[in-house]
């Protein structure tokens, strides 16, 4: 969501400056709301932040503990806890939770308490109910079972690896002493397994599949309308196949390989330091890890010293985007039209990271600065909200006109912001702060030193002088 994140929705400075509240205590406290309800709130620094804006959402940050986002648009609700360590989404009734890569939570529907459902701490706890209602509990490795699972629709075991049973599209596996005794029975499949001794597969009008001491001897054949033939290997030595109108050759595999299709070529020679492929949808050329490139419809990539330099350029749906990384310093990506050429644009939305110094973002003729920017992830959001306010010492947002900026240094101790039509406040807490509001053809000044010790204010008719926070003549 554009609100959280450093090219925000640009909350405050499109308002002009007489339109504005602000209440600025340097990084202890400042707060800056609109005539239109738009709000920006910071205190203690980086620890505390509030943005919010009527019809586009809001976003509060306790940091580094929690954050909470709003999209009014999209009609979600998003709390983040010490990112990565867990995050809750709430969409419609619809609720998902996630903590780290193990723990994971769904329930589809809120306001049924029996409706589909899933408690999962991955790999050793399940608890569910799936999309017919049927309850499921498993502890792994000990017992049980889970459901839509792995693109399967159940998994159940008993003291795993003693026993596995798995049901899905191609029929019902069961196993003892995983992977050893393995038998499968399906629609016109039969799948029997020694593993690594022997195996056996069988699909009726489909393909025969056996291997002896796996990976040594494999060898398949296939008797489908659309694709038969037959392929072998023997490795780690040679290999081969003719399955249509491909042919393919393997020498010491998987290092050289040969195939021929439909006028295309593919040559390893060897694997995966030299690769070409071409006269097919895909054409490739390898000398890794020096210098490569890959062609398929829409997109197109590079290489040079793998993985160091890469570039990638996509076309699609009328829209194009382009990355440039150069690990670990630069990245660079563009997104815009599909008549967009060249790396200089227009292009709608632009990012820029020099690694560790700043980052540069531009969208729709709004952009936003920080430095440093010390994160090596240069797209993941969660770590420039929740992490890099500590470390941003210096940051620039821009709005669509001419002068319209907000710019802050050391949380806080420095402020200036511009609407763009001639208004602007700047201050240096707590020595001075220094402001002109401008409305049509006149202006208003308004100065004052550590906060109110002596000051002026020019559109106060009477009195506009302070001294001593609380005299004025």
């Amino acid at each position: 969501m554009g609100i959280a994140g450093c090219a925000s929705v640009w909350l405050t400075a499109s308002a002009s400056a007489s339109e504005m509240e602000i209440h600025d205590w340097g990084p202890f406290w400042y707060e800056c709301r609109t005539a239109s309800g738009a709000v920006h709130r910071t205190a203690a620094g980086p620890f505390y932040e509030h943005r919010a804006e009527p019809g586009a959402g809001s976003m509060t940050a306790w940091r580094p503990f929690r954050i909470r986002i709003k999209n009014a648009k999209e009609g979600t609700r998003r709390t983040e806890y010490v990112w990565p360590l867990y995050v809750r989404r709430i969409q419609g009734e619809e609720e998902t939770g996630r903590g780290l890569v193990f723990l994971f939570s769904r329930d589809f529907d809120r306001r049924d308490e029996d409706g589909r459902r899933r408690r999962w701490l991955i790999p050793f706890y399940f608890d569910g109910i799936d999309e017919d209602g049927e309850p499921y509990l498993g502890v792994f490795p000990l017992g049980g079972s889970v459901h839509d699972f792995l693109g399967q629709e159940r998994f159940s075991w008993l003291l795993f690896p003693l026993y596995l049973e798995r049901e899905g599209p191609d029929g019902t596996a069961r196993t003892v002493l995983w992977p050893v005794f393995s038998r499968t029975r399906g629609d016109g499949l039969r799948r029997d397994r020694l593993f690594p001794l022997c195996g056996r597969a069988v699909k009726e009008g489909a393909y025969e599949k056996s291997f002896l001491l796996w990976p040594v001897w494999t060898h398949a054949r296939y008797e489908r309308e659309h694709r038969s033939g037959e392929a072998w290997m023997l490795f780690p030595f040679a290999g081969g196949g003719h399955v249509n109108d491909e042919r393919t050759r393997y020498v010491l595999p998987p290092f050289f390989r040969y195939t021929e299709r439909d006028g295309e070529t593919i040559l390893h020679a060897p694997w995966p330091f030299v690769q070409r492929q071409q006269g097919g949808r895909t054409r490739r050329a390898y000398l890794w890890p020096l210098y490569g490139w890959k062609e398929t419809p829409g997109i197109r990539s590079e290489f040079f010293f793998w993985p160091v330099v890469r570039s990638k350029d996509i076309l699609h749906a009328g829209e194009r985007v382009r990355h440039v990384h150069v690990l670990p310093f630069l990245y660079w990506r563009a997104e815009g039209d599909a008549s967009v050429t060249g790396d200089s644009g227009p292009w709608r939305k632009r990012r820029l990271r020099i690694w560790p110094f700043f980052r540069h973002t531009s969208y729709n003729g709004k952009s936003c600065f920080r430095a440093p920017a010390l994160s090596p992830f240069p797209d993941l959001e969660p770590i420039e909200r929740h992490y890099a306010p500590f470390w941003t010492l210096y940051e620039a947002e821009r709005g669509p006109r001419p002068g319209e900026v907000r710019r802050t240094a050391l949380w806080g101790l420095f402020r200036r912001r511009g609407d763009g039509e001639g208004s602007w406040r700047t201050s240096v807490f707590p020595l001075f702060e220094f402001g002109v509001d401008r409305e049509e053809e006149e202006r208003a000044y308004r100065w004052s030193v550590l906060k109110g010790l002596i000051g002026y204010d020019s559109d106060r008719v009477e009195r506009p002088r302070r001294i001593l926070y609380i005299f004025r003549f």
